[in-house]
């Protein structure tokens, strides 16, 4: 018996990894396109809504200006830092893409607990070591 499947030509691949189709098997292309100035209309909208500045998001995100520009002008749909946004918002992905609720989830981020916690403890440090906490602090920021 000779070796292989008589049936097959000598071009016809033998497997699908060989197949011609390179895209075999891929589910790209499922996913719903996603309208950029909504999205970046829905991002502008629930920020407002939050009393945040764009500066504010920047800062939050870790962003420069241009960066979180893109997305409030519609030039990013999907950006890589959509859970960090989604995050920030206290709202879901499928709100901001396609506008399907739920709109609000959990609530904004809300630092005050936080800073007042580490006010306490940085009462608590020797202020001869201050200089040392600022230093350590902005390296931690990279303001430094």
């Amino acid at each position: 018996m000779p070796p292989g499947n008589p049936n097959l030509g000598a071009n016809q691949p033998k497997n699908a990894f060989r197949t011609p189709n390179l895209k075999f098997g891929s589910s790209r292309g499922v996913r719903p396109k996603i309208d950029k100035e909504e999205f970046a209309r829905r991002v502008r909208e629930r920020r407002e809504e939050l009393g945040l500045s764009q500066k504010d998001m920047q800062d939050l995100l870790g962003l420069s200006q241009t960066t979180y520009n893109n997305v409030e002008t519609g030039k990013v749909g999907r950006p890589g830092f959509m859970a960090e946004l989604v995050h920030y918002l206290a709202t879901s992905p499928q709100w901001l893409w396609y506008g399907e609720p739920p709109k609000e989830v959990g609530s904004p981020v809300d630092y005050s607990q936080s800073l007042a916690r580490l006010y306490e403890l940085i009462e608590k440090i020797d202020p001869e070591k201050h200089p040392i906490l600022m230093r350590v602090v902005e390296k931690m920021a990279g303001a430094a």
